[in-house]
C-alpha cells in the first residue's frame, strides 16, 4: 500500500507540471544563429554577418559588429561570437573585442 501511495503522489506530480509556454513569432528574419543571456535578451547572428539583440523579442537593435556566423551569451557583457574567419570575439557590454582563440566553427 504504502508503495501505492508513492506512485500515487509522483502520478500527480507530473500531471501537475505546468505546461510550456507558447511559441510567439519575432520580427527577426535572415537569422543564422540565436542565443539568450541570462538576463533574457535575445542575441542573433544574421547571415549577413551582422550582430542584433532584442529585449523583448519584437523590437531588435544592430550593433556596428560585421563578419559574424555564430553567437553565445552568457550575460548581456559576456556575449562571445565567432568570425566568418575563425576568430573569436567577445562583448563586454559596450564593444566587441577579439580574443587570442582561432580556428573556431561555433561556439556554446
Amino acid at each position: 500500500m504504502k508503495g501505492f501511495l508513492m506512485l500515487a503522489i509522483l502520478l500527480l506530480g507530473l500531471l501537475r507540471a505546468e505546461v510550456p509556454a507558447q511559441w510567439i513569432k519575432t520580427n527577426a528574419s535572415g537569422v543564422a544563429d540565436a542565443a539568450i543571456s541570462s538576463e533574457g535578451t535575445i542575441w542573433i547572428t544574421g547571415r549577413n554577418g551582422t550582430i542584433w539583440f532584442s529585449k523583448d523579442g519584437q523590437n531588435f537593435t544592430g550593433t556596428e559588429a560585421r563578419g559574424f556566423s555564430r553567437i553565445s551569451a552568457g550575460t548581456d557583457t559576456s556575449v562571445f561570437a565567432v568570425g566568418v574567419n575563425g576568430t573569436l570575439w567577445k562583448y563586454d557590454g559596450q564593444t566587441f573585442t577579439r580574443t587570442t582563440a582561432g580556428g573556431m566553427a561555433d561556439v556554446a
